[in-house]
């Protein structure tokens, strides 16, 4: 029945976000005024920081209503001396004891508390943003968010294979999920690049995530305050995908270990502060939660095919049924992944490679499961 009803709630959400379009949003027409600090949290990042410095630059805002500060944090390279001669102002941290980029933004932001800004930008050192990220995030606090996400992409780097799908499936995953949920009004969740942070927000909840997935870790204590997040669809931030499964493995391995550990943390909490509050945003929340990785559905589905053969399916002849039903609807949820992929342009090469992909997301999904992780902060190899 969950398998069910969760395969059945996903693809509900998918039809709406491939059908009904991106959430208007309304363009506040006063002129500029959120000054803006964009913090840049950099580990071991010297061959790839200027062209994210590049990007940052050349934002269609007033450049004296933005500041841009990377921040080198326990590095073993020459960023700190590249972010420099590229004439960024650069903050050198070294504290082997507090390794992390939760880490990193809470000493960051504590240092930055004096300095004139209305609200933080969080942009990823492997990243390039849109000329638009902070004329959008400027509207959306106009018109009174108070944390807000810009779309989040990888960029294409390989034409076929496993490294694709991660493409399209990040692609997906922003019209698919994060799109209906904001037309719907429900919950979206920080996704640790081109997130945005009011002053007002980080004097009430002062950044203290420190753990694998920071980001989602905080997203939490917004839901538990029922304080939305604008999902910003015309603005994006694009980071450079891995060219390999190899490099991707720890990538995806550290982010499927930290999702669970917040689920075993915050699912109970969720539906607990649900219940007191007798709110149905936080109980949502806690599906959506659940479902962040739609690849738990088919753990769900398998797990009850298993079960119901070692009760004996002649007691539960009902059952296949829902089992059906739960595959098709995965099914369906595959073609709108691939009917809303990038450029449309899925060749039948990586169209083959399909199920490796589905199969190496279940391996390391699974390893994170129980209990291989990566709890230090590792630069990903672009």
């Amino acid at each position: 029945m969950v398998a069910l009803a969760g395969s059945a709630y996903i693809l509900l959400l998918a039809f709406i976000g491939a059908f009904a379009g991106p959430v208007d949003q309304r363009v506040a027409l006063l002129p500029r005024s959120t000054h803006f600090l964009i913090l840049v949290p950099a580990h071991n990042e010297e061959k790839g920081i200027e062209a994210t410095l590049r990007s940052l630059y050349a934002l269609a805002y007033p450049p004296e209503l933005y500041r841009v500060v990377v921040i080198a944090d326990n590095c073993s390279d020459s960023t700190a001396a590249v972010v420099e001669q590229h004439g960024t102002e650069c903050w050198v941290r070294n504290d082997a004891n507090a390794r992390g980029k939760g880490q990193a933004l809470c000493w960051a932001i504590k240092r930055a508390w004096n300095l004139k800004f209305d609200a933080v930008v969080i942009v990823d050192a492997d990243t390039e943003v849109s000329a638009n990220v902070l004329s959008a995030l400027d509207s959306a606090i106009a018109n009174g968010a108070r944390a807000a996400q810009v779309r989040y992409d990888f960029r294409r780097e390989d034409g076929s294979g496993v490294p694709l799908f991660t493409v399209i499936g990040k692609h997906a995953e922003n019209t698919l999920f994060w799109r209906p949920r904001s037309r719907w009004n429900l919950s979206v969740f920080l996704q640790g690049n081109g997130f945005c942070l009011s002053r007002s927000i980080l004097s009430e909840i002062p950044w203290s995530a420190n753990s694998i997935v920071e980001d989602l870790e905080y997203s939490m204590t917004l839901v538990i305050r029922r304080i939305p997040v604008a999902y910003l669809e015309s603005a994006k931030v694009m980071a450079r995908s891995v060219v390999s499964t190899s490099t991707a493995t720890p990538q995806r391995l550290r982010w499927a270990s930290g999702t669970f550990q917040m689920m075993l943390r915050w699912l109970p909490r969720l539906v607990i502060e649900a219940i007191k509050q007798r709110s149905g945003y936080i109980a949502e929340a806690a599906c959506g939660l659940l479902f962040i990785s739609r690849v738990l559905l088919v753990y769900l589905t398998a797990a009850a095919l298993m079960l119901w053969f070692i009760a004996g399916q002649w007691h539960f002849s009902w059952v296949p049924g829902f089992i059906f039903a739960a595959i098709v609807s995965q099914f369906l949820y595959v073609g709108l992944v691939l009917r809303t992929s990038v450029a449309g342009r899925v060749t039948w090469r990586s169209a083959v490679s399909l199920p490796g992909y589905v199969i190496w997301i279940c391996v390391v999904q699974c390893l994170a499961l129980f209990g291989l992780r990566r709890d230090a902060w590792t630069r990903t190899v672009r």
